[in-house]
């Protein structure tokens, strides 16, 4: 049996430019090899930002940074980029069939787990954008019969990410986290678990409207880094809710140097002066890019910080987090605290024109996509 999927060409270098090419082809349909595998139809599958980065035109078309489509079409677009972005961006230029997670119905199984068969399923496999993907049972998890594949689609990306900061925050020893670009669905679904939780959670954005979504939401503490006195609110709501501990998804720019900064004055305003600052540690983690400019520090904040990376499958994989304990939370709260919105599902064929590329390839707050592989 043939079945399709979606799939990033290897890079063609062309001397000036390398030429990019997405797809959707025709594969042959995975097959059980051994006792634990799962067969699962795909029904539903979330574009995240971890995905859209293997788009590898999509983000660097709309970022503005120098590649223009070539071609565009049903099934398939191209894309050029000049070396420079590929050796600046340092760009995955690995061939694969793409897709991190997504749900679908099980049609086969391995001698281990044949009473899946038929069941509605979660998948992390790193081949989602597909009719059928192959996972081993480890790599699944049963959904309620109450739920449909799309309340599914979204359980290893996001939530696992938001059960692995507050898991980190309590493995440190910190008493609240700050969050920048907060509207986002992972922000969002920061702020409903930190709530349920009763943790104090400053949310950081760029926009007034954002501001305002996040206020109906139900958060206390949200910073608008356009204000012009951004950064006495922020110290502010550090010093409020004793927030040693941050999460920046942009990556670069200044924002990181900001935090530990405001971090450093809310520790120190109301004591008298330290030849190296407070002596409490300040801690930094990058954990998305959405900013690409060089990372800058200021160093105003002391000698006790720490600003490093956090990688969601690194927590769980060799950094002590507890997925199953992250899990146990997760599937009760799917159409609640751990609920993902989506602006809009698109077949393979949309996911492959310009027009739906350049429309997620922005990342607005509210704007995820779901892929639906079975859609005609």
């Amino acid at each position: 049996m043939k079945a399709l999927a979606a799939y990033a060409a290897p890079p063609t270098d062309g001397g000036s430019v390398y030429q990019y090419t997405f797809e959707i082809i025709e594969i042959d349909t995975p097959q059980v090899s051994s006792p634990e595998d799962l067969i699962v139809q795909l029904e539903s599958c979330p574009i995240n930002p971890s995905d859209l980065g293997r788009f590898k035109f999509g983000g660097l078309a709309y970022r503005g940074t120098g590649n223009m489509p070539v071609q565009s079409g049903p099934g398939k677009i191209t894309t050029a980029i000049t070396p420079q972005i590929v050796e600046s961006q340092r760009l995955n230029t690995t061939a694969k069939i793409l897709g991190n997670e997504g749900s679908g119905v099980v049609v086969a199984a391995g001698e281990t787990c044949k009473d899946l068969i038929g069941k509605k399923v979660a998948v992390k496999s790193g081949t989602s954008y597909a009719q059928y993907t192959k996972v081993n049972i480890a790599s699944a998890v049963v959904l309620p019969n109450d739920y449909e594949c799309d309340d599914g689609a979204s359980v290893f990306v996001n939530p696992l990410t938001v059960c692995g900061f507050v898991q980190t925050m309590h493995s440190e020893g910190h008493k609240a986290i700050a969050h920048t670009a907060a509207g986002s669905q992972l922000g969002q679904m920061l702020l409903k678990y930190c709530k349920s939780e009763g943790i104090p959670l400053v949310n950081i954005v760029r926009k007034e409207e954002t501001v305002a979504l996040l206020k109906s939401l139900g958060a206390e503490y949200v910073i608008n880094t356009s204000s012009e006195t951004f950064k006495r609110e922020l110290i502010d709501a550090l010093k409020a809710t004793e927030c040693t501990l941050a999460f920046d998804a942009t990556g670069g720019g200044t924002l990181a140097s900001d935090l530990l900064e405001c971090m450093e004055v809310a520790l120190t305003e109301d004591k008298p002066p330290a030849t190296y600052g407070s002596t409490t540690l300040k801690q930094v983690y990058i954990y998305g890019g959405l900013e690409w400019s060089q990372c800058t520090l200021s160093r105003k904040f002391g000698m006790r910080w720490n600003l490093s990376g956090w990688l969601m499958p690194n927590w769980y994989g060799v950094l002590g987090g507890n997925m199953a304990e992250a899990i146990g939370k997760i599937i009760p709260g799917l159409k609640t605290v751990f609920s993902t919105s989506y602006a809009k599902s698109i077949s393979f064929n949309e996911a492959t024109t310009l027009e739906t590329m350049m429309e997620y390839a922005q990342q607005k707050t509210g704007g995820k996509v779901l892929i639906k592989p079975q859609q005609e």
